[in-house]
């Protein structure tokens, strides 16, 4: 009789949660929650402990750490972005909620903000701001397949260490015995325990953007032309919504991508990507032609960063901005060969 009954109840809840809008639901977050339980407690690769910031900071286990180069190398198909660059042009946007992805996403123009009350836009005159926005999505990209396959080999390598993140993660310290060891010592060897952990969580999230970054932009190669999807925030800024390589990125991701349709550089273009390249070298505090002569006596240095990049001087590694200045110095050596 208790298991007809647990049957029929077990039916019921199963026909509720098949009619169930899981964009809309908070059921989503309770089933979350609980997978997320399980996997503390029998996966062996994430354990939860104390933060001070956080109630619990959820991380990878030590062995986890010391497996990761070849969980990723077994489970590189498991790292993927949720929104990722499009082929075509995105829809335009033409009024708060639609435009973006050629499929209805349940975005909208205007991101929502969880510390400020939203506003309706419905009524408000966006015509303006739709413009704008799909101005700059509707601009074509590409990848730098120069860049791309220049990156995938220093980090196939692991060199230039410089221009790459540090790989694999550092071995945590033993734990000394609290009762034989001097307050002191203990201590220490506590703080290089704290330290390592956050080294490692860092090389573990570095390594895994490293090799989402190179998957994503080999996918993507073959294409010549790319388009991000941009919406804004209340206050006006624009984001493009797939991250990773785009022109908001970090150095690396941003130097992967360029202009899908090249122009002539012209003595004038000339003169601002020498600026820009001693923007990028941490030689932006003078004037826009003190720029431009520093470029002029490093020359010899940027045209071998060019020509000669992982085998070279390495004058590029010393830069601020170390793969958007490798990309700059590569058209600065397209402008020394073939003019402007």
């Amino acid at each position: 009789k208790d298991r007809k009954l647990g049957l029929r109840r077990g039916k019921k809840r199963a026909e509720k949660l098949r009619g169930l809008n899981w964009e809309k639901s908070r059921m989503v977050f309770h089933v979350g929650s609980q997978l997320l339980a399980l996997a503390l407690k029998h996966s062996g690769i994430i354990r939860s402990r104390p933060c001070p910031r956080l109630s619990t900071l959820i991380e990878l286990t030590p062995k986890a750490q010391e497996r990761l180069p070849e969980i990723i190398e077994k489970h590189r198909w498991l790292i993927t972005p949720r929104w990722r660059p499009m082929v075509v042009p995105p829809r335009p946007w033409n009024g708060s909620g639609s435009g973006w992805y050629l499929h209805e996403t349940g975005h909208t123009l205007v991101k929502p903000c969880a510390w400020a009350r939203t506003a309706d836009y419905s009524k408000a005159d966006l015509t303006k701001v739709c413009e704008a926005v799909n101005a700059i999505q509707e601009t074509p990209w590409r990848i730098n397949r120069e860049i791309r396959s220049l990156l995938a080999t220093a980090w196939e390598r692991k060199s230039p260490e410089a221009a790459i993140p540090a790989f694999p993660p550092p071995i945590l310290p033993p734990r000394l015995p609290k009762k034989t060891t001097p307050k002191k010592e203990y201590r220490r060897r506590l703080r290089e325990r704290t330290n390592c952990r956050r080294e490692a969580r860092e090389v573990a999230r570095e390594a895994i953007r490293m090799e989402l970054r190179l998957s994503l932009a080999a996918d993507y190669e073959p294409f010549e032309e790319i388009y991000n999807p941009w919406n804004g925030d209340r206050r006006g800024r624009l984001y493009s919504i797939p991250q990773i390589v785009q022109p908001q990125a970090d150095d690396k991701g941003r130097a992967l991508i360029e202009f899908a349709h090249a122009k002539p550089l012209g003595e004038r273009g000339a003169w601002w990507l020498a600026v820009y390249l001693a923007n990028l070298y941490g030689e932006e505090k003078g004037s826009f032609d003190a720029r431009v002569r520093w470029v002029r006596e490093h020359q010899d240095a940027i045209l071998d960063s060019a020509r000669r990049p992982l085998d070279g001087s390495g004058f590029w590694l010393k830069a601020k901005k170390q793969w958007r200045f490798l990309q700059g110095a590569q058209q600065w050596r397209g402008y020394c060969e073939q003019g402007p």
